[in-house]
């Protein structure tokens, strides 16, 4: 662990690589080197100079009496749990896969079950300090640069390099007292939802639906004593995955309770990547079975899965995409994916939407409660036409009044991406702070060209077994 006099001499580097670049008669724009990535784009554009920040990996505080921590942007949110949990705290919002980054979360806007309470991960953040591209380092926050502050979420990167986060920390408790809570139409389980919203015992709470009527509301209060409740983890090779569990349930029909262990809650749909695990065997023309589930374990946790992808090329083989939607125009949605695209299953997950000025973030919309409904799979209605249905759900996103989540393939052309988002305040926001030059512009960094994507197979799977095998502790 980093002190914090260590941490300033370690971005006192960066800002010099940044300054030698921006030097050099021939110097590209800036991107930046971060060891990982949860997007499913594919870097096309190599027209960079690239600054290596993997070394910002470290939780500098925890701060016990006024409840915060200073985490450097490269911390996997497994690190950062770990850490608070030493301490009996926990971050108020975390994201369900523990490879995304603290960097990576704000940048990206990343939510989660306890997001109707507490908005974005990024909400949860009390200061940045960030290296501009002139060399300088600020501090943003309410209070001063708020304008910088508060346009990081959703910047990609695009605005200036976060090297310090301050997160507000909650007291923690062992277990989450999980709830299970069958549905049988989709109006059925989005008013089950928006009840859980509205319930003060609640702490987290999301919902699944399976088919064209089948549901799962998930509400979860975090408790210290699991009562007469069964206790059940979802970490552990013999353990379900956790959607699996969740069918179950929804199939049965009948109210379920369990307690689950903290950590193994907030990243529950680690082993599985959700569901898109599935596809594995499928690939593999293995059956889908739990015996192979547990000898594939090592390999189908959301980490490696995301190295898979990226090393066969397959992302655009499959519909991977979050939408934005106000909670009463979201049903006319699930209804237009199950007729267009007919991929079950959907997560929604309700979103407390932001009164600030965060005009690049998803949740910057005008309504009182978000429902993210997030679509990933693969259909025969898909695969006959991927590039037309991304673009066809991107332009429907906008006709309900929502916006998607910019980490997965974008389609937009730059005017109908800038119909969207508010160019001129973005542009006087890059100027201000010194980024328009040094860093490629937003549309750039997330658009992805359309064409269809080369699959290579072989050469991927063989380039992921050897990082598998170079880096076995890999979980």
């Amino acid at each position: 662990m980093k002190s914090l006099e260590e941490h300033k001499k370690y971005v006192e580097g960066i800002i010099a690589q940044m300054r030698t670049i921006a030097q050099d008669p021939t110097s590209k724009r800036i991107n930046f080197i971060h060891g990982s990535t949860n997007s499913t784009r594919t870097e096309e554009n190599k027209d960079f100079a690239f600054v290596d920040i993997t070394n910002l990996n470290d939780v500098i505080e925890i701060n016990t009496r006024d409840h915060y921590a200073l985490v450097e942007p490269n911390v996997a949110l497994d690190k950062l749990l770990q850490s608070t949990l030493e301490y009996n705290l926990i971050p108020e919002v975390i994201a369900e896969f523990p490879g995304i980054t603290v960097g990576g979360a704000v940048n990206g806007a990343s939510l989660e079950s306890s997001s109707f309470k507490y908005g974005q991960f990024n909400d949860t953040a009390e200061e940045y300090e960030i290296v501009l591209a002139s060399g300088d380092v600020i501090q943003a926050s309410k209070g001063g640069n708020s304008d910088l502050f508060y346009g990081i979420s959703g910047s990609y990167g695009t605005l200036g390099l976060l090297t310090l986060i301050k997160l507000r920390l909650t007291p923690s408790k062992k277990y989450a007292k999980l709830m299970y809570e069958p549905t049988s139409s989709h109006q059925e389980c989005l008013d089950l939802l928006y009840r859980r919203c509205t319930d003060n015992s609640v702490d987290y709470t999301e919902a699944v639906i399976f088919d064209t009527q089948k549901g799962v509301v998930l509400s979860a209060l975090l408790t210290d004593d699991a009562g007469d409740l069964p206790i059940r983890t979802y970490s552990h090779s013999s353990d379900a995955w956790f959607y699996l569990q969740a069918q179950k349930v929804a199939s049965e029909g009948k109210h379920f309770e369990e307690a689950v262990p903290i950590a193994d809650y907030l990243f529950r749909y680690n082993r599985g990547a959700f569901w898109m695990g599935e596809y594995v065997f499928d690939i593999l023309h293995l059956p889908h079975q739990r015996m192979l589930r547990h000898l594939l374990n090592p390999i189908m946790n959301t980490r490696n899965l995301y190295k898979a992808l990226h090393a066969t090329n397959l992302s655009q083989q499959y519909f991977i995409q979050d939408f934005y939607v106000p909670l009463d125009r979201t049903l006319e949605f699930i209804k237009k994916s199950d007729e267009e695209l007919g991929i079950f299953p959907i997560w929604l997950c309700p979103m407390k939407p932001t009164q600030t000025p965060q005009k690049l973030s998803p949740h910057f919309l005008t309504t009182d409660l978000i429902i993210d409904v997030g679509i990933w799979g693969q259909s025969e209605k898909y695969l006959k036409d991927p590039i037309n249905l991304n673009e066809k759900f991107e332009q429907y996103a906008r006709d309900v009044g929502g916006r998607k989540m910019l980490y997965a393939h974008a389609y937009y052309s730059q005017d109908e991406f800038w119909k969207i988002y508010d160019h001129a305040w973005y542009q006087e926001l890059r100027k201000k702070y010194h980024a328009e030059k040094a860093f490629p512009e937003i549309w750039e960094k997330v658009h992805v060209a359309p064409h269809h994507f080369e699959v290579h197979m072989l050469k991927g799977i063989t380039k992921f077994l050897i990082e598998m095998i170079e880096q076995p502790s890999t979980k």
